[in-house]
């Protein structure tokens, strides 16, 4: 299990138990830090530059927004390529959206699909 999979199991265990009436502000508190876990995105470490060999900076380079083609982030970690949702993880988002599934419709998983393509536009 990656560690991403166990925050999204701790987040949707926390949330059940919120919704049955077990809430405090610790299990509210620990819902929020997960989430954000979940939606950081990795800083660079390093800027490198594309038109000078052996040129790099431990710091955000302050020409990066004129001249964005001559520098190249630098990562700790590869960057993650997408990973779409499952038809399961679709179907827990508008359970968690309306636990009474009144959104459960054709429509709302097709407009799941259409923001999980939006999504993935923005991000690849």
């Amino acid at each position: 299990m990656t560690k991403d999979e166990a925050l999204k199991l701790a987040r949707r265990a926390l949330y059940f138990a919120h919704d049955d009436g077990y809430s405090n502000e610790l299990s509210h508190e620990a819902i929020t830090a997960i989430k954000a876990a979940l939606e950081a995105k990795d800083e660079p470490v390093a800027w490198l530059h594309t038109k000078i060999e052996g040129v790099a900076v431990p710091h955000r380079p302050s020409d990066l927004n004129k001249h964005p083609e001559r520098w190249e982030a630098l990562y700790k970690t590869p960057q993650r390529t997408w990973v779409g949702l499952t038809d399961e993880e679709r179907n827990d988002c508008l359970v968690e959206a309306d636990p009474c599934e009144c959104l459960a419709t054709p429509e709302a998983e097709e407009l799941m699909r259409t923001v999980e393509a939006k999504l993935k536009e923005k991000n690849t």
